[in-house]
């Protein structure tokens, strides 16, 4: 299969890019009085504005040949279908499954994955009820008040940003806690507040062979086991949510409190998953599913919209744009709304781990640029961080402002988060010239050699682009079509760009030589064929150790 680059439809975009030297966005809104509306989209609570970014009629068709030069309607299908579209590991990609109610079977390899996976939904739905009603007890009889979440990764940044969004943990029933580095002070500092009589360990991985979740968890049981009677035992504290089931069970877990999760799921994915249980425990089992039910929604339009009104493929093919024919290499998510502030985290790991990739799914060398480095956090922080360099800093970097139009609590500070939403976008749109500078400068007595070095100094260049994403209100369903909406807008670009966006191998390496070191640690002997950074750090960490 031809790289992308080498179609007449990439070549064509590049004369398009072109144009755009002599544009800018001010004349693009002056040229059509009705941009707003010609260049946004709007789904159920989702109101997505593209009309700040350097687009026309021309160029937007040319990006969408580009679209449909790689049989992108077909490949969705594939997705959906089950299809083995994690061609290296050679499996499908079935984490949309998990959020369907589609009554139809879904066989694959001979498993009706329907019935799988209504299986781990009851099994979650019946933890999460005994969690409510005081019914799920420890080995002293108690109630349990605490749920620690051990995972790593997708098993971690998931849950924790979509039960941050949905609740504030003072209305968590049990309360929930998430573990994730190996480093022993954040494990350690969660314990120091708990009841051991009253707490249980849920522990997340695919493989049950993840170090830093084992690690963590370990050390979880082993502070419930010096805690707890022994003759009663800590088997009801202990849950994993798994693909490896023997592993749990060698661990100590009851296989009634083991959940399944599935190898076609990958981490970044598997929030769909029982891996989502601290949100159905938290917030009850009824939230958990209105989360699938707009997550459902947005695979409904992903497969179904036509592509020039498809959200998730206009999103990817303006970030495709930026990347590939302006030189962008990173990419802000800012949202407007606290509740979201981890969000810009988890689609970060989901994006960069997906599509932070430089060889095609064929093997072929890319001779262009794949993903970008995605940043950002809770935005009106961010204004007084790193907005400096949004505004004046080169290269400039495309943004996604999101916000919410229903405040939490109906205050007028609402106003002015809202205010800054929409003045930042506009902001960097306009930018600030050299005269507008000047006319306000001579309001003040200055210098002319301060007047000078003024004006070069608070110039705006403006023309940098963002989309806009206004949420009516952020409920289950909202925040699960937000998080399906950029699932969807990664898997297009990746495979636009004919890469797969569905392993990351390396991960692994640094996995496995991090075993190597460990091995040479329980030596306290740096091996010789290390280099020489490698030997001389750690040949330091053990003279330190020895000293301790």
């Amino acid at each position: 299969m031809p790289l992308i680059s080498d179609t007449p439809h990439w070549q064509q975009l590049k004369i398009e890019s072109q144009q755009f030297e002599k544009r800018n966005l001010q004349q693009l809104f002056k040229c059509d009085p009705h941009r707003f509306s010609n260049y946004s989209l709007e789904l159920d609570n989702i109101l997505f504005d593209y009309s700040k970014n350097h687009l026309t009629e021309s160029s937007l068709s040319a990006l969408l040949r580009l679209a449909d030069a790689t049989d992108l309607e077909n490949h969705i299908d594939a997705l959906f279908s089950g299809a083995t579209v994690n061609a290296s590991e050679n499996r499908p990609a079935l984490h949309t499954a998990l959020r369907q109610n589609d009554p139809q079977p879904l066989i694959i390899e001979g498993v009706n994955l329907r019935e799988e996976i209504l299986h781990a939904r009851q099994q979650m739905a019946t933890i999460c009820e005994k969690l409510h009603t005081g019914n799920w007890l420890g080995a002293t009889g108690e109630p349990i008040k605490d749920l620690v979440h051990i995972g790593i990764g997708g098993s971690h940044l998931g849950p924790e940003c979509v039960l941050t969004a949905l609740s504030h943990p003072k209305e968590r029933k049990p309360r929930v806690h998430f573990v994730s580095t190996v480093d022993g002070e954040q494990l350690q500092q969660t314990l120091n507040q708990l009841d051991p009589n009253r707490t249980l360990i849920v522990l997340a991985s695919k493989s049950f062979g993840t170090q830093e979740t084992l690690v963590n968890g370990t050390h979880a049981k082993n502070w419930l086991q010096r805690s707890l009677p022994a003759e009663s035992g800590i088997a009801n504290h202990l849950i994993a949510v798994t693909a490896n089931k023997q592993a749990a069970l060698d661990f100590g877990i009851p296989e009634e409190q083991i959940l399944s999760f599935w190898s076609w799921v990958g981490g970044r994915y598997s929030v769909w998953s029982a891996v989502g249980l601290p949100i159905a425990a938290a917030l009850g089992y009824g939230t958990f599913e209105q989360f699938l039910t707009g997550a459902a929604r947005m695979d409904q339009h992903f497969r179904t919209a036509p592509l020039d009104s498809n959200m998730p493929v206009l999103m990817a093919l303006i970030g495709i744009w930026y990347i590939d024919f302006f030189g962008a290499r990173s990419h802000a998510i800012l949202p407007y709304d606290w509740r979201l502030r981890l969000f810009p985290e988890a689609i970060q790991q989901c994006d960069m781990e997906s599509n932070g990739k430089s060889v095609s799914s064929d093997g072929l060398s890319l001779p262009y640029a794949t993903g970008p480095v995605i940043w950002g956090k809770s935005a009106i922080d961010a204004q007084h961080a790193f907005y400096q360099h949004l505004h004046q800093g080169n290269p400039w970097t495309p943004c996604d402002l999101i916000a919410c139009a229903q405040p939490v609590f109906p205050e007028h500070n609402h106003d002015i988060l809202f205010a800054n939403f929409v003045a930042q976008s506009r902001a960097l749109m306009l930018g600030r010239n050299s005269e507008q500078v000047a006319r306000d400068l001579a309001k003040h007595t200055v210098s002319d050699a301060q007047r000078r070095l003024l004006i070069s100094a608070k110039v705006c260049p403006g023309n940098r682009p963002s989309n806009s994403l206004l949420l009516s209100t952020l409920s289950a369903e909202t925040v699960g079509m937000l998080l399906a909406l950029y699932e969807h807008k990664i898997f297009v670009q990746g495979h636009i760009w004919g890469i797969n966006s569905f392993d990351q191998m390396g991960v692994e390496l640094g996995k496995e030589i991090a075993h190597e070191v460990s091995a040479q640690l329980k030596h306290a002997e740096p091996g010789k064929q290390l280099d020489s950074s490698s030997h001389g750090l750690i040949s330091k960490y053990l003279e330190n150790t020895r000293k301790s």
